[in-house]
């Protein structure tokens, strides 16, 4: 079994840890700012990894992207598993759907009740989470991170370190470029430039009284 230190211990940590133990991945701790409450081997910070490279086969970017600062810290991550020659691996549920002629890079995650349709790419570091879809021949790009019930449909482009929310829908045809974030419930019906963030219209409450 392959040895795997994640980069990150936090509450979606242990959600990967799960998946990872279901491939037979062995792993052997995480590394976080602290100790954090999961039940791995604390091994300390991320810029150890270099000094314990016999320890382990694989690393893993073990936190996922919730707002702007969550998604550089991923983008600097990244950076430096690549500047350290530090190798990484995909964990992919066996409750996934993926269709025939999907590729997927390295340092994806997939996780339960995904749904990835005909010949799409998924590029590395993205982070698909529970019961989002993907439609046919969609291309993600480095690091796009999908929350929980989030939908991609046909022909959809959408480039590096974009966050798409819970539950937000992208129309078919469509490309979101860059660095964008994508709040919770948003239909995008058009192309979104660079380092836009995109909200729903707020809810309105109305009373009686």
């Amino acid at each position: 079994m392959s040895k795997i230190i994640f980069i990150g211990g936090g509450s979606f940590a242990k959600e990967i840890k799960s998946i990872a133990e279901e491939n037979l991945f062995t792993i052997v701790g995480y590394v976080d700012e602290t100790k954090k409450d999961i039940n791995l081997n604390y091994l300390g910070k991320v810029e150890d990894l270099p000094s314990i490279k016999s320890d382990f086969d694989y690393v893993f970017l073990a936190f996922g992207g919730v707002n702007q600062q969550t998604m550089l810290k991923r983008k600097k991550m990244i950076d430096f598993i690549t500047d350290n020659n530090l190798s990484t691996c995909s964990i992919i549920s066996k409750n996934a759907i993926i269709e025939k002629n999907t590729k997927i890079g390295i340092g994806v995650f997939i996780a339960h009740s995904v749904v990835i349709s005909y010949a799409s790419e998924i590029s590395d570091y993205c982070s698909l989470n529970t019961a989002s879809v993907i439609g046919h021949d969609v291309f993600l790009d480095k690091n796009v991170v999908m929350a929980p019930k989030s939908y991609v449909s046909g022909n959809v482009k959408i480039k590096k370190s974009v966050l798409l929310g819970p539950g937000c829908n992208v129309l078919q045809g469509i490309t979101i470029n860059e660095n964008c974030i994508i709040g919770m419930g948003t239909n995008i019906f058009k192309n979104i430039s660079a380092n836009s963030i995109v909200l729903p219209n707020l809810s309105k409450v109305l009373n009686n009284t």
